[in-house]
């Protein structure tokens, strides 16, 4: 499998981020993921150390050499908490672009698909990219829905995709919806929340990185 690795600058509970630095490997399980995850921490020591104020904790990090998978997602919160970055690791598809960069006035879209975490623990992540100006919500969910072929199928056929037709209700509604800012925004917010809720459901979410 191809693991992409990324560090990026954060904030909890956002769903947006910076990109800091990423590589790419190709490993045969999940052992060797470890492995390649490890590397790149080791590679990018200097970049953490002018990050990471508590050195004491940093020295520590700089010593670790066999993370368990509790360890990393230990290690994921102590970063994200405390220094506002985070280090994310997925699988990619072959021929998967933006090795190492995202263009410049774009920004990358990963949906991350989480049905698959009982075999690894690494997540499949699909990627696009999008105008930094001109970012649709409203298309994003969409476009999950259809990637993820969700609501396809014999069981389905005749019925409304719920997500797409929030998804197109979302970018229709938005710029008619007459009043302030704050009337907008609300809309906005529930609207989001909801489709957020119904792709999670389903094992899927996304985030949006810029360069």
């Amino acid at each position: 499998m191809n693991i992409e690795i990324s560090l990026v600058k954060t904030s909890q509970g956002s769903s947006t981020s910076k990109l800091i630095s990423r590589s790419r490997a190709v490993v045969s399980n999940d052992g060797e993921a470890m492995q390649a995850i490890q590397a790149f921490i080791q590679d990018r020591l200097d970049t953490l150390s002018a990050i990471i104020t508590d050195r004491v904790f940093f020295n520590k990090l700089k010593m670790k050499e066999d993370f368990t998978v509790t360890e990393l997602n230990g290690l994921r919160l102590v970063l994200l908490g405390r220094f506002g970055i985070d280090l994310l690791y997925y699988q990619v598809s072959d021929g998967e672009k933006d090795e190492v960069e995202i263009p410049d006035g774009m920004d990358e879209i990963q949906v991350w698909d989480t049905t698959g975490l009982s075999k690894s623990f690494v997540p499949f992540v699909f990627k696009y990219v999008e105008d930094s100006d001109n970012i649709s919500i409203g298309r994003i969910y969409k476009n999950i829905s259809q990637d993820c072929n969700m609501f396809k199928g014999d069981l389905f056929d005749g019925m409304l995709n719920p997500i797409e037709s929030l998804a197109d209700d979302l970018m229709k509604n938005i710029e008619a919806i007459g009043g302030g800012g704050s009337k907008k925004e609300n809309f906005a917010t529930s609207m989001k929340a909801r489709l957020a809720g119904m792709t999670e459901q389903m094992g899927k979410y996304f985030i949006i990185i810029s360069n």
